[in-house]
């Protein structure tokens, strides 16, 4: 007969070895070195946004005005905001934000590895439970996304999918009713909608699939509609995005490197060929060691079928990475913008993670943990050992300072960390060749006065000073000799206001650059700039609002009802 305490045992035990294996892993990023892979500069600049929007007064997504070197950006509608909110809140408590990104990556690494061990625990697993719990958080494939990549907002996804479905399995082993069942599902399934979209499509995949496999079909249904309906406010921006943004030709699969056919494992024809190889590697391996597992599995008499499932589903996503299946990718309307196959190594990392939980209950315990701990090794040493690649010392953090300033010739734009960088997937659609050059540092600046300025005149004679400078919204005292139009320094984009004197005013893509420009009049005027949100985003920020609200009241009435039970009991 088992202890009471026994649960309480195990879990004390996945916590402690769970810590000390981040700790290990994450140790440079706690000794005072910062993340440096890739995408670390566009989480810097949406997480400063974020920050310097919220101390302007504007908590939801909206324009940025210190990207694209001072122009602004549309990003922040269109990126998933999880991580921009936390890093963003950080940096508004007077942390370091270069710091920050890598302590909350620890944060997020850790809290994913209890996220695997609670759904494993649901699978009725014991030892296997921790065992597995260690294997998630170990796998190379992660130390690629965290070290090599820097993908933060993919690396915080590796939280949801583990969750979600150990809500499913208890609504199949009736531990939980199937309606409050599916308002928690959708619930956590917004959360990875919100965190990262292609970790959601790719682990998405693996969670309806099990979903299914477990026959719980409605509950999958109704989960999926509530998660889009409460992140509408992000789903409808991405789904018009190609009516907004200049480069969505960049996502879809005749956009030549960045085609899924020219990313599949091993492709010579690659963006970055030495890291698909490292990537190849680690898929390749990762896949090897879950069939292992599952051989090992299979030689004991229970629990087949279950783990039959898992490596069914690892063999189908390695071999959707593989070069005769990238055409296939190519070809699909929403497939094609996911650029990289290889991505597939989550939903890998989560079913070789059960796989080896799994071999961890059988008769070859042992066996399973010396080669889960070789092949783990052996995929590092080969080649994902990235951390010195990707890491540095930086003497200051150049978001440090007073977050709601216009920092827009100095500060923010010129610290040398950030200096020519431009968020180049999500400039708004009108912006001109001649711009785009210069904001991605292919000509000498030619902008420089429009920048420091804010906005300029075509009328010599005229007279142009800046009364107030808000993230959205500026206004200007304007004198005109005669007709003419004013320029801002403003990437023209939707929900862009111009009014002169309380008159609102026809505003224009200015034909040469992009930039917003307005036709005034003779005479002297006072002029304001303001961005608001536009339809169909206004619509959608209601729906999600009222959807938000709905579920709030369920679970509080639910949470209601328990209690009432509880005490007539």
């Amino acid at each position: 007969m088992r202890s009471a305490s026994e649960p309480a045992r195990i879990a004390i035990l996945c916590t402690g070895l769970s810590l000390v294996a981040i700790l290990a892993l994450s140790w440079p990023l706690l000794t005072g070195r910062v993340l440096a892979g890739h995408d670390m500069a566009p989480l810097l600049f949406h997480g400063y946004e974020m920050a310097a929007n919220i101390a302007d007064g504007v908590w939801l997504p909206a324009w940025g005005a210190s990207l694209n070197t001072g122009f602004g950006g549309p990003t922040l509608l269109f990126y998933p905001p999880f991580l921009n909110y936390v890093h963003g809140l950080f940096a508004l408590g007077g942390f370091r934000l270069a710091e920050t990104v890598g302590f909350v990556a620890i944060a997020l690494w850790f809290l994913s590895g209890l996220s695997a061990f609670a759904f494993l625990r649901s699978m009725g697993l014991r030892l296997g439970a921790v065992m597995g719990a260690l294997a998630y958080i170990v796998m190379p494939y992660r130390l690629i996304v965290l070290y090599d990549r820097t993908a933060l907002p993919e690396h915080a996804a590796f939280l949801w999918p583990p969750l979600i479905m150990m809500v499913f399995e208890r609504i199949a082993s009736k531990q939980l009713r199937s309606l409050p069942g599916t308002v928690l599902a959708s619930l956590l399934l917004s959360a990875l909608l919100l965190t990262n979209t292609p970790s959601t499509i790719f682990s998405g995949g693996l969670i309806a699939a099990y979903a299914l496999y477990r026959g719980l079909y409605r509950e999958l249904a109704g989960s999926a509609v509530i998660a889009g309906l409460t992140s509408a406010f992000l789903l409808v921006p991405q789904a018009l995005s190609s009516r907004f943004l200049y480069s969505q030709t960049l996502l879809f699969g005749q956009a030549g490197a960045f085609r899924p056919s020219a990313n599949t494992l091993f492709s010579a024809s690659s963006l970055i060929p030495p890291f698909t190889q490292r990537v190849s590697f680690v898929v390749t391996g990762v896949t090897l060691l879950g069939l292992t597992c599952l051989l090992l599995i299979l030689a004991e008499k229970e629990r087949r079928q279950v783990f039959l499932f898992w490596g069914a589903a690892a063999l189908s996503a390695f071999l959707l990475t593989l070069p005769p299946v990238g055409p296939v990718w190519d070809f699909l309307p929403v497939i094609s913008k996911l650029q990289f196959p290889w991505r597939l190594g989550a939903p890998l990392t989560i079913c070789t993670a059960v796989l080896l939980a799994g071999v961890a209950e059988t008769r070859f315990r042992i066996a399973s943990g010396l080669l889960g701990a070789a092949f783990v090794v052996s995929l590092f040493l080969s080649g994902t050992g990235t951390m010195p690649r990707t890491l540095l010392t930086l003497p200051a953090d150049p978001l440090r300072g007073p977050i709601s300033e216009p920092l827009l010739t100095d500060g923010f734009t010129a610290e040398g960390f950030y200096r020519g960088r431009t968020d180049i997937w999500f400039l708004p659609r009108d912006v001109k060749p001649p711009v785009l050059a210069e904001l991605t540092g292919q000509t000498v600046p030619a902008l420089a006065t429009l920048r420091r300025n804010h906005a300029a005149l075509t009328v010599p004679g005229g007279s142009l000073k800046l009364v107030s400078w808000r993230r959205l919204e500026q206004q200007y005292l304007v004198s005109l000799p005669r007709d003419g139009a004013m320029v801002f320094g403003v990437l023209a984009f939707p929900g862009m206001e111009v009014t002169a004197s309380g008159r609102t005013l026809q505003t224009f893509s200015e034909p040469s650059t992009g930039f917003l420009a307005a036709q005034l009049p003779a005479g002297s005027h006072s002029i304001t700039w303001r961005w608001r949100p536009f339809e169909p985003l206004v619509t959608a920020r209601w729906v999600s609002l009222m959807t938000a609200c709905l579920v709030a009241l369920f679970l509080a009435f639910e949470a209601l009802t328990r209690n009432t039970n509880a005490l007539s009991g």
